[in-house]
């Protein structure tokens, strides 16, 4: 058996070659589809970073630690990357794969992050009953809800932030208390600037601070006037619910965040929740928005 090898002249090199994988693997719009799932890429995935590390570790011990927290600090953004291309690349014959297939094909999907035999099961539940419901609405396929918000905690919000929720935006929360989106899966289109964007996040009550409406709306200085933040897009921008006389959904552009109260990149996506919803798009990397 013949018997190839490439040889990297330098770190510089061999960390260019771990960040070339990494977005080869998880990147959103792939060029080549093949690449997310490939057995080849998954191993060159992960001895391309346990080269990294052991070459690291070699000049400062403490490498193997560090590298090892990233990693597992990864899992969330790699288990999110990997259902959302498992649902625009749908494993051929799943239905009919043996449960050993399944499971060694997650494992490539995840590479170089390793799973647990749990992480797989999980995933697996998680990736198939999305494609049971994947036919009917977006708002029930493709949104990974916190769970469902009481009156009480709908109450309690309103009165620390001043406001009156409106009624469809309060039925959301009572049904899902937002939730994650499947990356770069949903987007939706901002006619002011003619971009269409990626829902990221819509924020809950009562959870982790990167996901709260309490968090994000803490302060009033935080976002232009009379406007709350209730989710993140892919940009890092963030979506605004009006407040006052600014009825409807905004997208608002991060770039302004030095300046937040004065109110530039705030643009109008929807005039109600609802519309909002219903106006989000399932993205296909070979068709666009379809």
């Amino acid at each position: 058996m013949s018997e190839w090898k490439l040889v990297l002249e330098n770190e510089e090199e061999l960390i260019a070659l771990h960040n070339i994988i990494m977005e080869a693997k998880f990147s959103p719009n792939p060029q080549d589809s093949r690449l997310g799932a490939s057995p080849f890429t998954a191993v060159l995935a992960e001895r391309g970073l346990e080269t990294l590390i052991k070459v690291q570790s070699k000049k400062n011990p403490t490498k193997n630690d560090s590298w090892s927290k990233w990693l597992e600090g990864k899992k969330e953004w790699i288990w999110r990357r990997s259902l959302s291309y498992l649902l625009k690349h749908s494993p051929f014959r799943w239905e009919t794969m043996e449960e050993e297939t399944k499971y060694e094909y997650i494992r490539w999907v995840f590479s170089p992050y390793k799973p647990s035999e749990k992480d797989i099961r999980d995933f697996i539940k998680e990736y198939e009953s999305y494609n049971e419901i994947n036919s009917k609405s977006i708002r029930s396929s493709n949104i990974r809800g916190f769970g469902q918000a009481t009156d009480e905690m709908l109450d309690c919000l309103e009165e620390r932030l001043d406001t009156t929720l409106p009624k469809d935006y309060k039925q959301f929360l009572r049904k899902y208390n937002g939730g994650t989106v499947v990356v770069h899966y949903l987007t939706f289109l901002v006619e002011g600037i003619n971009e269409v964007i990626p829902l990221e996040v819509l924020f809950g009550i009562d959870v982790e601070n990167k996901y709260s409406l309490n968090y994000w709306n803490r302060s009033n200085d935080e976002f232009p006037p009379n406007y709350l933040a209730i989710g993140e897009v892919g940009n890092g921008g963030k979506l605004l619910l009006g407040n006052g006389n600014n009825k409807g959904i905004f997208y608002w552009n991060n770039m302004f965040r030095e300046s937040p109260l004065v109110e530039e990149g705030v643009y109008k996506v929807a005039d109600n929740f609802d519309a909002f919803l219903d106006g989000l798009k399932k993205f296909n990397s070979n068709l666009g928005i379809v």
